[in-house]
């Protein structure tokens, strides 16, 4: 694994962080680090150490702002009883999102990602639009990035093989760029077909 000059690797249980000779805390926010499996490195989403693979991987890190809206995602869908207590998947959610928030982290590896706040997150993510096209793609004719909804060539032609991590990666760039006619031109028509995706109406559109 590559580090900094005076880096000093951390681990404590599966959560491995590179930070300038800073002790891990044992707990925060009264959530226990130890119970959170996860990996960063100096801002970006790195691979945990895995055997070595005939096929790269290419890593997605999950956003820290995708982390939040899942939890506000499950705080409404299974909000506390009591006022204090979360539920299981609004907890594992906050765990990962305190222990960023602690080390001033912005995206979190995919793979190291702990299963229960996996699994929490990728359910929020299957409630959101899962393709930016507008049926206006622009790559059909050439283009190297789509005027219609942002994307790449590549990421048009293999966006049904890309993982939830990779889309959302996309979708923060695009949306970020705000250039894509479905930002601005076709507004009305992106918000037209997101709510036609959620409600199972939207075709089969990339």
């Amino acid at each position: 694994m590559r580090q900094e000059a005076g880096a000093t690797p951390l681990r404590v249980k599966n959560l491995t962080i590179v930070r300038q000779n800073r002790k891990a805390p044992s707990d925060l926010m009264g959530i226990h680090i130890a119970d959170v499996g996860h990996f960063f490195i100096r801002g970006q989403a790195m691979m945990p150490v895995l055997p070595k693979s005939p096929q790269p991987v290419n890593v997605a890190g999950i956003h820290i702002t995708d982390i939040e809206s899942a939890i506000n995602y499950w705080r409404e869908k299974s909000p506390s009883p009591d006022g204090y207590s979360l539920a299981r998947e609004t907890r594992a959610l906050a765990e990962v999102y305190a222990t960023m928030v602690f080390w001033h982290e912005t995206l979190a590896d995919e793979f190291s990602f702990p299963k229960t706040a996996y699994a929490a997150w990728l359910a929020w993510y299957e409630s959101t639009p899962d393709t930016p096209c507008i049926a206006i793609c622009s790559t059909s004719q050439g283009d190297a990035t789509c005027k219609g909804c942002g994307r790449s060539f590549e990421e048009v032609q293999h966006w049904t093989e890309m993982r939830p991590a990779e889309k959302r990666q996309t979708w923060r760039r695009i949306t970020q760029q705000n250039s894509a006619w479905r930002f601005n031109k076709y507004a009305e028509r992106a918000a037209e077909r997101n709510a036609a995706a959620q409600t199972g109406d939207g075709g089969e559109v990339v």
